[in-house]
């Protein structure tokens, strides 16, 4: 397991914290920006044929779906926008938790036990956002193609969302249990103590 985690080490190790922070600021920028000035217009403008793309996430019930996908045909224009813009959030998501995992890591990194949390949280975020990336496309894949969609689909898109949101949980979950690891060290004077380096 240790190898594994390891493998992850060069990225945070490789950049500098002055990097890190600065990929953290423009990413997080990017990332409200893509919620406020995208997501929220363009969901409003799909709302109003009736049903929603998180319905359609959300649904195993083929008859229902399949009023859902065609009811979306009417705004599809914007389901593709909405995507494309995900696919964008996704994109500064990665970039803004690798940056907070890594200014963790640079903090914890005479702390041989505990630094392995944060690169932990780096195979996280690869995991969440790659299970979003699919989710997008199975749903994608479903709305391109209404009225010949294999079911199968309907399958893929749930379990897909279910095992991400578990990763999601587990990345979101290292992040905040490693700031407030470095939080404490930072008072109690031992972040940069070597005693537990290997």
């Amino acid at each position: 397991m240790s190898s594994v985690l390891l493998k992850m080490e060069s990225y945070p190790k490789g950049k500098s914290v002055r990097f890190h922070g600065i990929a953290a600021i423009i990413s997080f920028i990017a990332y409200s920006s893509i919620i406020v000035l995208g997501f929220v217009p363009i969901t409003e403008r799909i709302d109003e044929s009736g049903v929603s793309t998180s319905e359609l996430q959300n649904t195993t019930d083929k008859t229902q779906v399949d009023f859902i996908v065609a009811s979306l045909q009417d705004v599809i224009s914007d389901v593709y926008l909405l995507y494309f813009l995900d696919y964008l959030f996704i994109i500064a998501g990665l970039i803004l938790l690798f940056s907070i995992h890594s200014l963790i890591f640079l903090k914890l990194r005479f702390h041989a036990r505990i630094r392995f949390l944060p690169l932990a949280g780096l195979w996280f975020t690869v995991l969440s956002r790659s299970l979003d990336a699919l989710e997008n496309l199975w749903v994608l894949l479903m709305v391109s193609n209404p009225e010949g969609y294999p079911s199968i689909l309907i399958w893929l898109v749930n379990t897909t969302e279910s095992i991400k949101w578990f990763a999601v949980g587990l990345d979101y979950g290292t992040a905040f249990l490693g700031f407030l690891i470095v939080l404490v060290l930072s008072f109690t004077g031992n972040l940069l103590s070597n005693s537990d380096s290997e």
